[in-house]
Parts: C-alpha cells; structure tokens; sequence
C-alpha cells in the first residue's frame, strides 16, 4: 500500500487525533521504501516552492489585480529554464522546454483547483449564513437546536 494511501486512512479513521501520535503509530509500520517515498514528497515541495519564489522573482508587478510582465533575458526570467512544472496527469515539464498547450494544461490544473478552494468556501460561507440565520454563537448550537 502506498505511504499516502495509508495516511489518508490514517487521517479519516483518527480526524481529532494528534497528527505526532499518529506519525509515531505510523512510524512503525515503514518501510526503507515508504521513507524514500515521504521524502521525496518533502523535497517536491520544497522544488515547488523554490519555481515559486523565482516565477515571482520573473514577473513584474505580479501583485493580485495587476498585470503581469514577464521581461525576457532577466536573471530571474533566465532562472526558469531549468525549472519545472506539473501538468495535472503526474508529468512534469522544464519551462525552457515547455509548449503553448502545456501552459494551458497547467492552467487547466490551477482552475481545477481553484474551483475545488471555491467549493471549500461556498462551504464556510453557507456554515455562517445558517449561524446568521440561526442567532448562534457556535456551530454546534445548530444541531443542539435541531435535536
């Protein structure tokens, strides 16, 4: 069974339980082959990471609600070659090397998880609409009311 499958169970059987505790119970259960896989997890996104500070360094003016100006033959534009970006099917590919339609697949994945935040919003929008509605202070108040 894959490490992050085992997690996600993990995570859903125990939701309140102390995510160290059950680190400690999973720890057990590792292989040398399960820790490669963790690791490599923590250094993709540490590499994510790393792409973001320098597409951020590329663009200019590159704030919420102001266009962006990527300025070729820069250090940071020049930065980017050599990085990489996912493509939503688990392939990846270098910026140097990259296509027209792979930037569209990569923005295809940033508007699929865009719409997925939303749908968590619409969520906790619509948990304050019903405290509203209800005059409560906690949430729990709903289902108290409810019983």
């Amino acid at each position: 069974m894959k490490l992050t499958t085992r997690i996600h169970e993990l995570a859903q059987q125990s939701p309140n339980d102390d995510p160290r505790k059950l680190a400690k119970e999973l720890l057990a259960e590792l292989t040398d082959e399960d820790l490669v896989e963790l690791i490599a997890h923590e250094i993709l996104f540490a590499q994510r990471t790393a792409v973001r500070t320098i597409e951020t360094a590329a663009f200019i003016g590159a704030k919420i609600g102001k266009p962006a100006t990527l300025t070729p033959a820069t250090p940071a534009f020049r930065a980017l070659m050599d990085r990489t970006f996912k493509l939503g099917d688990g392939s990846r590919v270098r910026f140097a090397d990259a296509t027209r339609r792979d930037f569209q697949r990569r923005i295809a994945l940033i508007d699929r998880q865009l719409a997925g935040l939303q749908r968590t919003r619409a969520f906790y929008v619509e948990c304050v609409r019903l405290m509203d509605e209800a005059h409560v202070v906690r949430f729990g108040e709903l289902d108290e009311q409810a019983a």
